[in-house]
C-alpha cells in the first residue's frame, strides 16, 4: 500500500504530461499506489482548505466513511473524516 501525496501538483501534471514535459509516473498508473490526496483549493477553484483523497478501489474507500450509531441525534454516517475542519459542499462533490 502506497499513499501519494499530489496536493500540489496533483491538477497541473497531468496537463504538464499532455503538453509534452516529461513527467514521470506519479498515480493509479504506479504498481502499488492506493491512494492519492489532491487539494482542490489550490488549482482545482474550490475554497480554502479542501481537499480530496481518491481510492484504487472501492473496497479501500469504505474505510473513509464514519459511522456513529451512539449518538443520540440519530444514526450519523459521513463520507468524510469525523470533525475535520475546513470541509465543505465543494469537497464533496468532487468526492462523489
Amino acid at each position: 500500500m502506497l499513499h501519494v501525496d499530489a496536493c500540489l501538483g496533483g491538477f497541473v501534471l497531468p496537463f504538464a504530461r499532455k503538453l509534452g514535459y516529461p513527467i514521470p509516473p506519479f498515480d493509479f498508473s504506479v504498481k502499488g499506489v492506493t491512494s492519492m490526496s489532491v487539494d482542490t483549493h489550490k488549482f482545482g477553484m474550490a475554497h480554502k482548505g479542501t481537499s480530496v483523497v481518491l481510492y484504487h478501489s472501492k473496497q479501500l474507500r469504505q474505510y473513509q466513511y464514519t459511522k456513529i450509531t451512539e449518538w443520540t441525534g440519530g444514526l450519523y454516517i459521513s463520507p468524510g473524516l469525523h470533525h475535520l475542519p475546513g470541509i465543505s459542499p465543494t469537497s464533496y462533490s468532487r468526492i462523489m
